[in-house]
Parts: structure tokens; C-alpha cells; sequence
């Protein structure tokens, strides 16, 4: 199981939360409690 959606690849898979961007992914990735 990776982080991006399977759709949406800027979409967290973990979570669920959409991000606009490849940087915004990322950052989420690194701040979000998962």
C-alpha cells in the first residue's frame, strides 16, 4: 500500500486528504499524523 490514491495521485491514501500539488503532497506526507 504507497501514500498516493489510486485515481488521484495527489490524493493521500492514508488519510483520504487532496492535495493541489506535488509540494503540497509532500509537505502533508511529512506533517500529517499518520
Amino acid at each position: 500500500m504507497g501514500y498516493h490514491g489510486f485515481e488521484n495521485p495527489f490524493q493521500c491514501n492514508r488519510c483520504g486528504e487532496i492535495c493541489k500539488n506535488a509540494i503540497t503532497f509532500n509537505l502533508h506526507l511529512l506533517e500529517a499524523k499518520h
